[in-house]
């Protein structure tokens, strides 16, 4: 047996136990880059161990390694003197924590802050009462085609915790230090307990708004009102109309991604990365679409949404074709209600980007009406 197998088998042991030792796993972690005996090592090879002693516990992983791994870090000790840390960020990401189909769009350096609102008028939906609160990640953000994943320190602010399904633990901390250090947990398990656990602290772009071009970076909203909504085969259409406009305003979280160079081109970039392709504008009105919102809020949703794809700059790379294709599958979800409240407000806009395929719009779903 090979000398790095016995300490991946070191590692495995260490693992195995019931309280396992995060000091133990790090030595053995820096004497892979700095005992003599180790420097045939290849950085790929180390970055495959660090990897693998990742996936065999991610939760402790994230909780102790990785938070130990970045103090040594920030102390230019022994493990980070010969390695190119953002290199092994991205090599652990692509090779173990990707879905098929999931592709790195863009990396930087920065900074993403998540800003919950307070939401006390939606008491009814979540079941507590919560004050505004704050979560980052200062480090490294790679935007994915399915979420931003970020490395560095996380820090919470603020809030106050109550009965909250697992998965929005990252959105909603606790307070005080021993309170803010569970939620830690709360985030940490939630990304590490996946198909495929996530190296490092995971943001969704599920259903965001209101993309825009700041001077030093990124800002936009993004929808949680869906994941609030434990089980999926209910909705909030027992509400009054006037407390479904407050979830629905209420329930939106305020995402900025900062760069530390305002440089046009990166936030260019980022922008582009960040904007929503035909596939993921299509889901947006389907989520919308479930969850059952009183017929006038759904219909300026609807307005809202596709207006839109005419006149914000995050579509503007959009083809024709794809404009119809989005426009077909917004009519599919609900052919009575897009012809009787939507298309006839569609039909009176006049803004220059929308006339261009006005007439094919109507030409389409008059057929389908037909």
């Amino acid at each position: 047996m090979s000398v790095v197998n016995q300490i991946m088998n070191n590692i495995k042991e260490e693992l195995a136990n019931p309280e396992p030792s995060s000091k133990r796993i790090i030595t053995h972690l820096t004497d892979l880059r700095s005992k003599e005996e180790y420097q045939s090592l290849s950085d790929s090879e180390f970055y495959d161990i660090v990897g693998e002693t990742f996936k065999l516990n991610p939760e402790f992983f994230m909780k102790s390694i990785y938070e130990e791994m970045l103090i040594l870090q920030t102390r230019g000790r022994k493990l980070y003197e010969n390695i190119n840390n953002m290199e092994m960020e991205k090599y652990i990401i692509e090779k173990f924590c990707l879905y098929e189909g999931e592709q790195i769009l863009f990396e930087c350096s920065g900074k993403i802050k998540r800003i919950n609102p307070e939401m006390e008028s939606v008491m009814k939906l979540t079941k507590m009462n919560r004050r505004r609160t704050k979560a980052s990640v200062d480090g490294r953000i790679y935007v994915t085609n399915y979420r931003i994943i970020a490395h560095g320190k996380l820090s919470i602010s603020g809030g106050r915790f109550g009965s909250l399904p697992q998965e929005l633990f990252f959105l909603y901390p606790f307070t005080g230090r021993s309170k803010r250090a569970k939620a830690k947990e709360g985030i940490i398990k939630t990304y590490t307990y996946q198909e495929l656990p996530c190296y490092g602290y995971q943001f969704p772009l599920k259903d965001h708004v209101g993309l825009k071009k700041k001077k030093n970076g990124i800002l936009y909203q993004e929808s949680i009102l869906c994941s609030l909504i434990v089980d999926k085969d209910e909705n909030i259409s027992n509400l009054s109309r006037w407390k479904q406009a407050v979830a629905l305003v209420q329930t939106m979280i305020n995402v900025r991604l900062t760069l530390p160079s305002s440089k046009k081109e990166d936030i260019n970039n980022l922008f582009k990365a960040l904007c929503k392709n035909v596939y993921q504008t299509i889901s947006s009105f389907i989520e919308i679409h479930e969850l059952g919102l009183d017929e006038k809020l759904k219909r300026n949703e609807f307005l809202h949404r596709l207006r839109k794809l005419w006149n914000s700059e995050e579509y503007q790379d959009l083809s024709n074709s794809e404009y119809l294709e989005i426009v077909e599958a917004v009519y599919d979800l609900d052919p009575q209600f897009f012809m009787n409240m939507v298309y006839p407000k569609m039909m009176s806009w006049n803004f220059p980007s929308f006339l261009n395929i006005k007439s094919e719009i109507s030409e389409i779903l008059n057929k389908e009406g037909e």
